[in-house]
């Protein structure tokens, strides 16, 4: 009985469960509509649009650092999570506000509010464990549950909200979602201070609250809100900004793996590799916003017996294709483990970009066989999303588990937040890469319009499959490299 209770989950995780699947509610249906409210409601063209959404990407994940950051140091993981949670409520809010000046300064606020939220919750649930606490690791996939179900919920909702009630309840019910996760957060939060169900491991020491400082964070936040409002207004300053981050990161990665000894400078530069190359990934994978999310409302056959489906239904794929293949991977994984037979990390990162080149041939093998009328069938989407997402769950904690298990321990809460900023980044190289994808008001007819996707997508999968190769390439070098450190310890 008190082996039960001792592996009984703490309290905090189903607040932190709750808060974060309302958060991902708000962020998915923004995902899965500012392609298409931009293009369909503002006229924007696609360059801009997937500029304006390459930029706000970036943002919204590079944020993250500042906000780590922020939290670490000065107001600690809840009052971080709570102001993330009011900036992504205004963000929204002022989305839905008929304006093109509002909608940049809306995404500036917005990639402001998932800065503070996004890492703090998760470290705000990891103070609920304990050092070496055999529940953690069910307790996080438990809440990457809720991440899902929150993404899932979201794109199976949001066109039909479009449909029948427009695209500003779309915004509004956005920001609902995460006023209703702050509530479930507050609400929770002070049970947990109540009942002494609060940190069980070690909380920042937080600066004084005084004048000065309060005045200063917020000052903070409101210039970086308006240099990313700038950013996505001037596409030239956003690519300069972003740029000069970029180099800035680099920087610091190399001269933190220059001081390490051999044998962690070896370490760090197999993390510097996954990183890198992990931005190629994620630049094709999120198309899913981008090109495949006009793609889809374009050219795919949305008719399913006479009901017509809403395009960001179609990005739901994902999420539900992770609830069936994540446990059963998991399952081979171990199996394959105990038969000593499991894929290296190298191998597995990969194999990932293997299956986002079959991805997208599939896509080109379906404009190939369009019908008559120039469509394409939704199996072949069906196909792509597969294909993405086993992809994804080789890439995405294949990569982490490599960062965390390999980077020096005083490195390590720097390396995950740079495995962060390259989504940031990859989300800033998709806005390049569907300029490729782009159609101009001037094409307007179907056989056209299926050419220039067709280009695309070879384009795509010749980024893969050169990304494949050149892991593969690296295969027994990256071995070889982790052999020695498992050596070590």
């Amino acid at each position: 009985m008190l082996k039960q209770e001792s592996m009984k989950q703490p309290a905090g995780l189903t607040v932190c469960f709750l808060t974060e699947m309302w958060e991902r509610y708000g962020f998915y249906i923004i995902q899965s509509l500012l392609i298409l409210y931009m293009t369909h409601q503002f006229g924007f063209s696609d360059v801009r649009g997937y500029t304006i959404l390459g930029t706000y990407g970036a943002f919204a994940y590079i944020a993250p650092v500042v906000g780590g950051y922020v939290a670490d140091r000065m107001i600690g993981y809840s009052h971080a999570v709570i102001l993330g949670g009011v900036l992504f409520c205004v963000g929204y809010a002022m989305l839905a506000l008929p304006s093109s000046q509002f909608f940049c300064m809306g995404l500036a606020i917005a990639a402001m509010g998932n800065g503070f939220f996004k890492p703090n919750i998760s470290t705000f649930l990891g103070t609920m464990y304990r050092s070496r606490d055999p529940r953690r690791e069910r307790g996080f996939t438990i809440f990457y549950v809720g991440i899902n179900l929150g993404g899932f919920f979201a794109t199976v909702s949001s066109g039909y909200i479009v449909r029948y009630l427009g695209w500003n309840a779309s915004f509004i019910l956005a920001a609902v979602g995460l006023a209703l996760g702050l509530c479930f957060f507050i609400f929770g939060f002070q049970y947990l201070r109540k009942n002494n169900q609060l940190a069980l491991h070690k909380q920042p020491d937080l600066v004084l609250w005084s004048k000065r400082n309060i005045i200063l964070l917020y000052t903070s936040i409101i210039v970086l809100i308006a240099i990313i409002s700038e950013c996505l207004t001037i596409a030239a300053l956003g690519d300069f900004v972003l740029l000069a981050s970029g180099i800035g990161v680099l920087i610091v990665l190399f001269m933190a793996a220059w001081r390490c000894e051999k044998q962690e400078r070896n370490n760090m530069i197999i993390c510097i590799v996954l990183i890198l190359m992990s931005i190629f990934f994620w630049a094709t994978f999120f198309q899913a916003f981008y090109s495949l999310n006009l793609y889809v409302d374009r050219v795919v056959d949305r008719d399913f017996m006479g009901h017509v489906l809403p395009t960001p239904l179609f990005i739901g794929l994902e999420q539900f294709f992770i609830f069936i293949l994540g446990p059963l991977l998991g399952w081979w994984w171990l199996k394959l483990e105990r038969e000593k037979k499991n894929p290296t990390i190298a191998v597995k990162f990969a194999i990932s970009f293997l299956f986002m080149t079959i991805g997208f041939a599939a896509l080109w093998l379906g404009n190939y066989l369009a019908g008559p009328d120039q469509l394409v069938g939704k199996a072949w989407i069906v196909a792509l999303y597969f294909f993405f997402t086993v992809g994804e769950l080789l890439l995405s904690p294949t990569a982490m588990a490599a960062i965390t298990e390999l980077a020096p321990a005083r490195y390590v809460g720097m390396m995950i937040g740079i495995w962060f900023v390259a989504l940031g980044f990859g989300a800033k190289g998709a806005g390049l890469l569907a300029g490729f994808a782009a159609v101009s008001d001037s094409v307007t007819e179907e056989a056209q319009i299926l050419s220039i996707y067709n280009s695309a997508f070879e384009i795509y999968a010749g980024i893969t499959l050169v990304v494949f190769l050149i892991m593969l390439s690296l295969v027994p070098y990256v071995n070889r490299l982790i052999s020695l450190h498992q050596k070590q310890h």
